[in-house]
C-alpha cells in the first residue's frame, strides 16, 4: 500500500474535503479524488459519505483514520530524522508565536540562525491566539502559559513569572493597596490569552482579578 496515498487519506479526513487538500500541494481535486477511490477499492471498504456540500467519513472510514493516522506520523517522522542526519537544514520552517514575546526574544535570533543555515526560511505567524497547528500547518509553536491536554509534544523552554505593577503616577492618585484583596477594588490591565484566568495567587491567598 502506497505510503503517500495514506497521507492523502489522513489530509482529507483532517480537511474535510478534497479541495483543500489538492491547493495545498498544487494538485487538480480529481487527483486527490481518486487516490482516495483507488484506497477504498483496494480495502473493499466505502471509507466517505460523499454528497455535493461535504465529505463525511463512513464509520469504517473513522476506525481506518483512527488507526492509520498514528503510523503515518510516525512515517513523517521517521522520514525526516533520516533526513536531518548528515544534511543542512532546509527548506521553510513556518513558526507561531505570541507578538511581543517574538519581538523581544524570538525575532532578534533569526538573523544569526539564517546566516548559519542559508538554505533555512522562517514562516512566521505572530499572534496571541491558540492556533490549531494541524490546520495552519505550523512546524514550532511557542506558547505562554500551561499547555492543556493535547497530543502535542512539548519542552518548557523557560519558566514564567508573572508580577503585578503598579506606575507611581497610579499609586499617587489611588493609593497603595495594603493587602492582595484590595487588588478587586483597583483598576487593571488583564493579559487576555489563553491559559490565563481571572484568578491571581499571592502565596496562599487567592483573589479574583477586578475586570
Amino acid at each position: 500500500m502506497d505510503v503517500r496515498t495514506l497521507r492523502t487519506f489522513v489530509e482529507v479526513v483532517r480537511r474535510g474535503g478534497f479541495a483543500a487538500v489538492a491547493r495545498e500541494h498544487n494538485l487538480d481535486p480529481s487527483a486527490v479524488s481518486r487516490a482516495v477511490t483507488g484506497l477504498e477499492d483496494e480495502l473493499g471498504l466505502r471509507l466517505f459519505h460523499r454528497t455535493t456540500r461535504r465529505l463525511v467519513p463512513t464509520e469504517a472510514g473513522a476506525v481506518y483514520f483512527e488507526r492509520v493516522e498514528p503510523l503515518v506520523e510516525e512515517l513523517e517522522r521517521a522520514r525526516l530524522k533520516a533526513t536531518d542526519v548528515g544534511e543542512t537544514p532546509k527548506g521553510t520552517l513556518r513558526i507561531a508565536a505570541p507578538v511581543s514575546f517574538s519581538q523581544l526574544n524570538l525575532v532578534p535570533l533569526l538573523p544569526e540562525l539564517a546566516e548559519r543555515y542559508p538554505e533555512l526560511f522562517f514562516d512566521l505567524v505572530l499572534t496571541d491566539a491558540a492556533l490549531e497547528l494541524l490546520e495552519e500547518r505550523i512546524d514550532v509553536a511557542l506558547r505562554l502559559g500551561p499547555l492543556p491536554a493535547s497530543g502535542l509534544v512539548a519542552h518548557e523552554l523557560v519558566p514564567m513569572i508573572t508580577r503585578v505593577c503598579a506606575s507611581p503616577a497610579y499609586l499617587e492618585r489611588y493609593g497603595h493597596p495594603g493587602a492582595p484583596s484590595e487588588l478587586a477594588s483597583h483598576n487593571c490591565l488583564l493579559l487576555n490569552m489563553p491559559g490565563f484566568t481571572n484568578r491571581c495567587g499571592f502565596g496562599t491567598e487567592t483573589i479574583d482579578r477586578p475586570r
